[in-house]
């Protein structure tokens, strides 16, 4: 929606959900994928990161990892 809606770039998109969300809320145990901080990360079944930009409300996460532990991805397609 940041993209369709608002112009944003795909790489903004998801840095403003990812380690500009975390700085916004304080976390800084998250954000960024390094040695040393929580594991929280979805893998998306997309080619490149625009196509995260086309299906509003839709997630085709594969798979989510929150904390370190794989958990069941939400909405996952077949």
């Amino acid at each position: 929606m940041a993209c369709v809606m608002f112009g944003l770039t795909p790489r903004e998109a998801v840095a403003g959900v990812t380690i500009h969300a975390a700085k916004a809320l304080g976390l800084s145990d998250r954000g960024v994928l390094q040695p040393g901080r929580r594991a929280d990360f979805a893998v998306f079944d997309v080619e490149t990161l625009a196509h995260l930009c086309y299906p509003i409300g839709v997630a085709p996460a594969r798979m989510v990892v929150q904390a370190g532990r794989l958990t069941p991805a939400l909405h996952q397609r077949s």
